[in-house]
């Protein structure tokens, strides 16, 4: 009964249902807060500059959470390379992903912070 109940149950609603993938991010941080600004990096269209990025999403965090976020992220990550393969430091060079066949069962594997 008690037991059976789930620790997070994840609701996926408004904006955050589609999907966006950003190419180029930014972070910036002052003394009580973090900020994160994902969006994509594109030709720039009024002749200012030769690309302008869109920003479309931003992350405030204070450092506490923060924290959190990047232990989880790097965590990941070692999970990522340890079943997938080390990714490369240059981003212009191509990861090299050996997919096991054990794991076309799961898409994503989730890890909750709060």
């Amino acid at each position: 009964m008690e037991e059976d109940k789930k620790k997070a149950v994840k609701e996926i609603g408004g904006s955050a249902k589609i999907a966006l993938s950003p190419n180029s991010f930014t972070a910036s941080h002052g003394q009580h807060e973090f900020l994160i600004e994902l969006g994509q990096m594109l030709p720039d269209q009024t002749g200012m500059a030769e690309f302008r990025m869109y920003v479309f999403s931003r992350l405030i965090m204070n450092p506490q959470i923060m924290k959190n976020f990047t232990k989880m992220l790097n965590e990941n990550m070692e999970k990522y390379e340890e079943k997938f393969g080390k990714i490369p430091d240059d981003p212009n060079q191509a990861p090299e992903i050996k997919e096991k066949k054990s794991d076309k069962s799961k898409k994503h594997q989730s890890t909750y912070i709060h």
